[in-house]
């Protein structure tokens, strides 16, 4: 059909497959409230088909309603590696809200990876930040992702959304 190209998995299978290059994909879309007051992911989606070459890019927003929630984060839950802290690494008070939009991509090798943010966070504003991973799992293998935080203060909530598109490599 219209804007198909022939692809290979790199192991001489040939499929039909939409897009190209700079195609942009929506892999994953949730949002929610948790009250776990242990760390918890509070929503994940597993990975996979990934080139060296696609990048990610996640859209997440997070609040603390009524009470303190710890930090939260975009996590690989099957490496346990943060690929960003959405909070800093600091607990969200209530009320206290953040948003991010982070890139990551394959450096040198399968399991470095690099992950771009911009933080916008209720009580600063924003903030570019940069952080490596290093994954046990390839980046083009099999892995979930994940929006995680260490626990919400009894009674509080926490809200999130979050959206996970794939870019296409060139």
């Amino acid at each position: 059909s219209a804007d198909q190209v022939l692809s290979t998995n790199g192991s001489a299978v040939l499929a039909w497959a939409t897009g190209g290059a700079g195609a942009v994909t929506r892999l994953f879309a949730a949002s929610g409230t948790d009250t776990s007051a242990g760390a918890t992911n509070v929503s994940t989606f597993a990975i996979t088909g990934l080139t060296r070459l696609d990048s990610l890019v996640v859209y997440a927003s997070v609040e603390s309603v009524t009470q303190q929630t710890g930090n939260a984060r975009i996590y690989n839950s099957t490496d346990s590696v943060a690929l960003e802290s959405l909070s800093n690494g600091a607990a969200i008070a209530a009320g206290q809200y953040f948003t991010t939009v982070m890139t990551a991509r394959q450096q040198e090798s399968n399991t470095k990876i690099q992950a771009n943010s911009y933080l916008t966070d209720s009580l600063t504003g924003g903030a570019i930040r940069g952080q490596n991973a290093t994954f046990t799992t390839d980046w083009s293998g099999s892995w979930t992702i994940a929006l995680r935080h260490e626990g919400v203060t009894a009674g509080g909530t926490f809200k999130f959304a979050w959206v996970l598109l794939k870019v296409a490599g060139q």
